[in-house]
């Protein structure tokens, strides 16, 4: 009885075991005090980033990071300001050794799981995905079409030369699956122009069948749909073959709110019939959470669309996410306290969203890596300019996800006034969570006591500018 129950113990201890990754390193070249971490996003939905595990690195560039992992998929590793991509599979056991001062070129994997990620390792230094987003560099359609079709097969040629009997099959299902559908967004963005000197944003006149490739996607590939590049090339096929369609055909007298619930009933219900499965539990779910908060305006409208969506998706992991982002824009209903936080300024000293209280605030979320976010911030920098001497009125620019030299340089190049804070990685996590919002620029107007006034406020302009100052009454 002794020994069975050893023996069973013993077992248990093995299956945990599996359940884990080991990641053992040796950088040469780190600078003291670094630490390496693995960090992962846990919800796709929400796309909340996890850190896996973190350890700090010795003098002598080792370390040793452990660490539950049950469902294979992608992770980044971060030593220092260096990052590698990875792919996981429960029961790998990695020793990577790298020089630090040439990271990408002298990055080696050994061990279980080696051969997945020194593939990884390889892509990147062919930079596949850097060479497809030079949609910039080209004016003629065919040219470009051609370019990215020699890319994409030579992306293919490579995983051909570099397969091996090694790579886990989770790996092989992935990096082939990403290999198919990655060029599809950059064939997409190629219609977008930015001009970098007037910050403004057109769209290229293109033949008739220039998105005649949106059609080989396969609708269906509930296999690929937690593939990221999947989940892009469908977002593209809906903008060309539904969406920008149905906006279209809307007659500009309909008024701004109505307008949008109207292509909310037309969007929803085209997802809800065209898709199926898995790949319709996700589309509907991304669209719910991308306009829920917006819809907020009319809370019986916003209600009835979450009951159908939640009688509708056999996901409960989704309907979780949903109901949890639901209950975030019900906390940001007008009349409702906005968010705290505490950031640090231009200066370094940390400022809190309760010291404006007593103010009308405007915050503007931005970033100087997002081109929307450039192209309206002379609005926003006039509108601001405009109203400079309303001391009852602030315009709080909050930056997020950003490097605290291009926030600095921005801000002094620009000549931007209003009050400048600026988030790190995880607190810019927090304020989109605590203020549901999923991309930017997002902009929230806040009356003097501190509380909502419309958490999804117009960007700058006169539609904005007539809301502050009844808001500043």
């Amino acid at each position: 009885m002794k020994n069975y129950f050893l023996l069973l113990l013993a077992g248990l201890t093995s299956l945990n075991s599996f359940a884990q990754v080991c990641i053992k390193g040796n950088i040469k070249n780190l600078p003291p005090g670094n630490t390496a971490e693995v960090s992962y996003y846990s919800d796709r939905i929400d796309w909340t980033e996890t850190s896996a595990g973190k350890v700090n690195v010795d003098a002598q560039g080792n370390f040793v990071l452990r660490f539950p992992w049950e469902k294979p998929g992608q992770a980044t590793l971060t030593i220092g300001e260096q990052h590698a991509d990875l792919f996981l599979v429960k029961g790998d056991s990695l020793q990577i050794d790298v020089d630090y001062l040439s990271f990408d070129s002298t990055l080696v994997y050994h061990g279980k799981g080696a051969a997945d990620n020194q593939y990884l390792a390889a892509e990147i230094l062919e930079d596949f995905q850097g060479k497809s987003n030079r949609y910039s560099y080209f004016t003629d359609a065919a040219l470009y079409t051609a370019y990215e079709d020699s890319l994409e097969q030579a992306n293919k040629t490579f995983f051909k030369a570099h397969d091996s009997k090694d790579f886990s099959k989770e790996f092989r299902w992935y990096i082939t699956t990403s290999i198919k559908y990655r060029y599809v967004n950059p064939r997409w963005m190629f219609k977008i122009l930015y001009d970098r000197k007037t910050k403004k944003i057109t769209t290229r006149e293109l033949p008739e069948h220039y998105f005649d490739f949106l059609k080989k996607i396969n609708l269906d590939d509930e296999d690929a749909i937690e593939n990221t590049n999947y989940q892009v090339a469908l977002l593209r096929y809906l903008s060309e073959n539904n969406d920008d369609e149905n906006a279209r055909s809307l007659p500009d007298s309909i008024k701004d709110f109505e307008r949008m619930k109207i292509l909310a009933d037309m969007n929803y219900k085209f997802r809800k019939n065209v898709f199926k499965g898995k790949v319709r539990d996700y589309e509907l779910t991304m669209y719910v959470k991308d306009h829920l908060g917006v819809l907020m305006q009319d809370p019986e409208y916003a209600d009835k669309l979450v009951n159908d969506y939640k009688a509708t998706c056999r996901n409960p992991v989704y309907v979780a996410s949903i109901d949890k982002i639901y209950s975030r824009a019900k906390s940001m209903m007008p009349g409702k306290a906005a968010p705290e936080f505490l950031l640090m300024n231009t200066e370094g000293k940390t400022v809190s969203l309760a010291a404006y209280k007593g103010k009308t605030v405007f915050i503007d979320f931005w970033a100087t890596w997002c081109v929307p976010c450039i192209v309206s911030m002379p609005r926003a920098k006039a509108l601001e300019e405009k109203l400079k001497d309303r001391n009852d009125i602030v315009f709080l620019f909050v930056n997020v996800n950003d490097d605290s030299t291009s926030w600095r340089n921005y801000i002094k190049k620009e000549e931007l006034g209003g009050a400048h804070l600026r988030a790190d990685k995880k607190q810019s996590a927090e304020l989109y969570s605590a203020y549901n919002f999923n991309g930017i620029p997002h902009y929230v107007l806040i009356d003097r006591k501190g509380k909502i006034v419309e958490a999804n406020m117009d960007s700058p302009g006169d539609a904005a500018e007539k809301k502050i100052l009844e808001a500043a009454k």
